[in-house]
């Protein structure tokens, strides 16, 4: 989920033709109702700024609540640096986005086979 739509779907495009299931969002409440509504997702691709009063580290805690172990990576093009004490399993991906890192990287911390 990225807060910017062209990125986005480029990156949503992206990673569904490197087999993923994809469900795109454009803020947090948008993401919790496809967590919800999706409950074998597993993971996902958040930007650190988002639409909204709320950022992507805040999602990751409310994700985080319910699904202790839910695999992330964060995008970011302004470097912002996760707080004090951040969830140290959150791996940070500079902008620009580079799908076939972020879906080799997702398939890692899934434990899933490389994609092609």
């Amino acid at each position: 989920m990225d807060d910017e739509a062209i990125i986005r779907m480029e990156l949503a495009m992206d990673l569904g033709e490197l087999g993923f299931d994809v469900h795109e969002a454009h803020d947090v409440t948008g993401a919790l109702a496809a967590i919800e509504a999706h409950p074998g997702i597993v993971g996902g691709v958040f930007d650190v700024h988002l639409n909204g009063d709320l950022t992507g580290y805040d999602l990751v805690r409310i994700v985080r609540e319910k699904q202790p172990f839910f695999a992330v990576i964060m995008i970011t093009g302004s470097g912002f640096l996760p707080p004090p004490g951040f969830d140290e399993q959150v791996l940070l991906s500079p902008k620009p986005v580079d799908s076939r890192r972020i879906a080799l990287t997702m398939s890692a911390k899934l434990g899933l086979p490389d994609v092609a």
